[in-house]
């Protein structure tokens, strides 16, 4: 989950970087947060990264190619990283349904 957190930094930073530094008149940063803190910028930016890892929703989309490549870039990644964890998470509960099921089906052989 740190490692996720971490991933979501470097993108919500990327993300801000390049709405910034894009088509000064059409980007997100200028359409949304143009008289914001530095700090609400950056919570805004995490937030817009963590909605792409997760099926969540909000209102800050892309307004330039740049931004729009990056966006589906990111989106590409949080697929496959959040497909990767929900498998991982798959695996282990299928190991530890095994593994208690195995006292059991001896249980049962030695009964019999």
């Amino acid at each position: 989950a740190l490692c996720i957190l971490i991933f979501n930094h470097y993108f919500a930073c990327g993300w801000y970087f390049i709405g910034s530094h894009s088509d000064p008149e059409n980007n997100w940063v200028v359409a949304n947060l143009e008289d914001t803190s530095d700090g609400f910028k950056y919570a805004t930016a995490l937030h817009w990264s963590l909605t792409q890892f997760t099926p969540a929703a909000m209102e800050i989309h892309p307004y330039n190619l740049p931004e729009r490549i990056y966006s589906i870039v990111t989106l590409f990644f949080a697929m496959i990283t959040f497909s990767t964890f929900t498998g991982s998470i798959t695996a282990n509960m299928t190991a530890l349904r095994k593994l208690k099921s195995e006292p059991t089906r001896q249980q049962k052989v030695l009964q019999d």
